[in-house]
């Protein structure tokens, strides 16, 4: 069963069982909050359910992927039953998934991919346009030097984790938790005609991707495997002729409605949803380190930053107390330099991309 959020158009596939024939139950959208109702099938009174959307058929071409259709997988959901949430329709699973000598797919690399895309698959087929599917899949850690000069390069990494998602038309980067149980806050895209270099990392655990326009994006901790076949298959993309005069292709993306944003944005300019600003984040974070933290739902950093700052109100305190010269003057300045430093590094990490407010 189908349902759509009626605020932000977030669908959800659902098992018919889980809401009792004739039974109206509320539901919470987990991408915008929104509380709504939904009305088993089995109620007469019931509106109509969204139809399935009908894959349509694809004449077989020289270099393209052919939409794969549910009963061509059959082997495929056996093992990974959790697959079949995702609409065949934009998942090519023979090219996602690695084959066994034995015909099998079941293998620990295996496993990891469906682990990826079950952390997406709330979001990724609400992302994903007409004709575009999904080939490749990957995770990664974002690598962002600054945040490492800024003196909390350990901490801010469990939230830089993405899964990395190559589509016959473009890559994208998903912000995923540190557990790859769910999607958290940024999404970007990447079109494959506009990137300028693209390479693996010495020890094949990391790729970078620099664009011709925008920043590069570096991505380190991940498995050698899967760091292969995404740099095979970019590395064919980027290689291909280009036959038509290809459209800029925004890298941001509104992580409500999924379009491509500029830059310095506060509201989306398709659904109005409003973003998270940056400079707020700064006045909590030179307020009271932690506190622009949580703002941008950062609540383990927020919370050691919280920490760090009351150990050194701790030593302002005892100085001042100890009457020990020049003392305070110390104090304070290692104040000032935490807040701003915390200050900088919450700034930085608000301007990675977009969130929700």
């Amino acid at each position: 069963m189908k349902i759509v959020c009626p605020q932000c158009n977030a669908s959800y596939m659902i098992p018919d069982n889980k809401i009792p024939e004739g039974r109206t139950v509320n539901a919470r959208c987990k991408r915008c909050g929104k509380k709504f109702a939904v009305k088993s099938r089995g109620n007469k009174q019931a509106s109509q359910p969204t139809p399935p959307v009908k894959a349509k058929a694809h004449v077989q071409k020289s270099g393209d992927t052919r939409t794969r259709h549910a009963g061509e997988n059959t082997a495929i959901f056996a093992q990974y039953p959790d697959l079949q949430t995702l609409p065949a329709s934009h998942f090519d699973f023979d090219q996602i998934l690695t084959q066994n000598k034995d015909g099998s797919y079941q293998s620990r690399k295996n496993r990891f991919k469906v682990r990826i895309l079950s952390s997406v698959s709330e979001i990724l087929p609400n992302i994903l346009i007409e004709d575009e599917l999904v080939v490749r899949v990957a995770k990664g850690t974002a690598h962002y030097p600054l945040e490492i000069l800024l003196g909390n390069g350990l901490l801010t990494m469990i939230y830089n984790h993405y899964a990395i998602v190559c589509t016959t038309m473009r890559i994208l980067f998903i912000n995923i938790d540190r557990r790859i149980k769910k999607p958290t806050h940024y999404v970007f895209q990447m079109a494959y005609n506009e990137i300028k270099k693209f390479r693996r990392g010495a020890i094949f655990g990391s790729l970078m991707f620099v664009p011709k326009q925008g920043k590069k994006r570096t991505f380190t901790g991940m498995k050698r495997a899967l760091s292969k076949e995404i740099k095979a298959y970019v590395s064919e993309k980027i290689a291909a002729p280009i036959t038509a005069r290809p459209e800029h292709v925004l890298a941001d993306l509104c992580p409500a409605c999924y379009k491509g944003l500029a830059k310095g944005l506060s509201a989306c300019t398709t659904c109005d949803m409003a973003f998270k600003e940056s400079q707020k984040a700064l006045v909590r974070s030179l307020i009271l380190p932690g506190l622009g933290d949580f703002y941008l739902g950062h609540r383990v950093l927020g919370a050691l930053e919280l920490i760090g700052s009351a150990i050194i109100w701790l030593i302002i305190v005892t100085t001042f107390l100890a009457g020990e010269e020049g003392g305070v003057a110390l104090a304070i300045t290692l104040l000032v330099l935490y807040n701003g430093l915390d200050g900088l590094l919450t700034y930085h990490m608000a301007k990675k991309g977009y969130m929700l407010a």
